[in-house]
């Protein structure tokens, strides 16, 4: 039995370039009345339990080499806290972060394929007093500025055709080339 050795052409994604980046989204948002904070250090006073809702959201794009991301991150902001009356309440906000980042490759291109695997690695939340706005209400508005840290590893992908080697019997060879022609075996089969 002889073996024929040949290239065949394929079509493949081809990796380009991984790489594992830090992105940073941030936001201000009003805090929700009775939330206090340590007025030294923004630290927050009233108990809170961040909770990301679904997944992250990002749209990469690539410009010349220059990966331009714009995404979010929607939050649940449960606040516990115990007024006068020593009844627990608790107050929900809903918080969208925004996410925006930038990297430049001199290895990529506008038509190659993008694709980010995402890891929160921290979300943190400071109260920061208001100052600028004088209120009809004892106590002072409050803002929070909520970061969130995402770990991401990017991996970009290029469609190529590539060169295979693919090892074809020479008597199977012969015996496709018998069926394509139309001629019968030997044994008139």
């Amino acid at each position: 039995m002889s073996w024929d050795m040949s290239t065949k052409e394929i079509k493949s994604l081809v990796v380009v370039l991984t790489d594992n980046v830090i992105k940073v989204g941030e936001t201000i948002v009003s805090a929700p009345i009775g939330i206090k904070i340590d007025p030294e250090n923004g630290e927050l006073i009233t108990p809170l339990e961040v909770t990301p809702i679904d997944d992250v959201v990002l749209n990469p794009k690539i410009k010349d080499n220059i990966l331009i991301n714009e995404g979010f991150i929607k939050i649940k902001l449960t606040f516990t806290h115990d007024p006068c009356t020593g009844a627990k309440n608790t107050i929900t906000k809903i918080v969208t972060v925004p996410v925006q980042s930038i990297h430049v490759w001199n290895c990529i291109r506008s038509d190659d394929i993008v694709q980010e695997k995402v890891k929160i690695k921290a979300i943190i939340v400071r109260g920061i007093p208001d100052n600028t706005t004088e209120s009809q209400c004892p106590g002072q508005k409050i803002n929070l500025l909520i970061k969130v840290i995402l770990e991401v590893k990017i991996t970009v992908l290029r469609e190529e055709l590539i060169c295979v080697p693919v090892q074809k019997c020479a008597i199977t060879s012969a015996c496709n080339k018998r069926h394509k022609t139309g001629r019968k075996g030997t044994l008139g089969i």
